[in-house]
């Protein structure tokens, strides 16, 4: 059974747990991370084909259920490679949805698998504010505003080891020079188009 296949019988509910293990331990350990990759990738599409459909209600949507059983083949995976890609995370990021995104920016190296941030503080400022917009449903509005939600800034602080007010400081100078295009141009390695 190719890898699509596989994938697609684990969401229709049609292999049990000892099955969906046989099929990741039959596989070759080089071909597991291109599996954990493709099981990311059909999560991408869940979240973004959810978002359309539920109009970013991120806290009751239907699609949970499928993106959650694609978490749990994807610790199997993990295992198997060789341990969890991410260490400790901060609280207010230790969901599956979080996870999900964290182990996508590790894998397409925008940070290391400690969680250290490898690329620059506007470009972390600018990942920060779409993980405010997945997670919380916060956008960066005017800061006059009074309905106006806070940026969540500080999960991001404790995850990357930053000082309190970086991300809030870079995200400020991106907003001034109207964009961060490096960003721009990387952004849908990760997020696809789930935050556009």
């Amino acid at each position: 059974m190719y890898q699509g296949e596989f994938v697609e019988k684990v969401l229709a509910g049609a292999l049990s747990e000892p099955d969906i293990i046989a099929y990741i331990k039959s596989q070759p350990k080089e071909d597991l991370p291109g599996l954990l990759t493709f099981i990311h990738d059909r999560q991408g599409a869940i979240i973004a084909e959810g978002m359309f459909k539920d109009r970013g209600d991120y806290f009751n949507l239907q699609w949970r259920d499928d993106f959650n059983k694609l978490c749990a083949v994807a610790e199997l995976v993990k295992e198997s490679i060789g341990g969890n890609i991410s260490h400790k995370l901060p609280e207010e990021l230790d969901t599956e949805i979080a996870r999900y995104y964290i182990d996508k920016a590790i894998e397409k190296g925008w940070m290391t698998k400690e969680h250290k941030w490898l690329l620059g503080k506007e470009f972390c400022a600018c990942f920060a504010v779409d993980m405010n917009k997945i997670l919380w449903g916060i956008t960066p509005g005017d800061k006059y505003e009074k309905s106006a939600k806070r940026m969540k800034y500080n999960p991001f602080t404790k995850l990357f080891g930053l000082k309190v007010g970086d991300l809030g400081s870079s995200y400020n100078d991106v907003r001034k020079a109207g964009q961060c295009k490096e960003y721009e141009e990387r952004r849908k390695e990760v997020f696809g188009n789930t935050t556009e």
